[in-house]
């Protein structure tokens, strides 16, 4: 390693220092279990962890990191679905997916859907859409 001191009004000193430690950057890749069972092999060094799981949730960085404490970023690796070709002014393709949500959809969960699809590559999980729901609800209520 190279030391840099630089003071103002002095010359610049340089000194080579020997690194006489450190630890590894590791990239790991796999499911839960599969990080939990190679997580004693892995203790002492930085990882960089990609998350092999069926779909985006909340909380599964946390998990991760109880099981690799020493995880400094996690990815999460998932199937993507295709978003459906549009044209210029929006409209689908012919043979893109009919399900696809248009802009002018007034449904705030639909919106929601579909943002959440384009996003994520994945479908909004049933619980999040069912919490967002309720909430809106709540403040459509609240604010009536």
């Amino acid at each position: 390693m190279v030391l840099v001191e630089a003071h103002p009004g002095r010359p610049v000193e340089v000194h080579n220092v020997p690194l006489t430690s450190g630890r590894k950057l590791l990239d790991v890749h796999g499911t839960l279990d599969e990080l939990r069972a190679r997580a004693e092999s892995l203790r002492g060094a930085y990882l960089r962890v990609t998350l092999n799981v069926p779909a985006p949730a909340p909380g599964l960085a946390n998990r991760v990191k109880e099981i690799l404490p020493d995880a400094l970023e996690v990815r999460l690796e998932y199937p993507r679905i295709e978003e459906p070709a549009t044209s210029e002014d929006g409209a689908a393709e012919p043979g893109a997916d009919s399900a696809a949500v248009p802009a002018t959809a007034t449904d705030p969960v639909q919106r929601l859907e579909a943002y959440y699809r384009r996003e994520h590559g994945a479908d909004l999980p049933a619980a999040l859409a069912e919490l967002f729901r309720r909430l809106y609800e709540e403040v459509v209520r609240e604010t009536a």
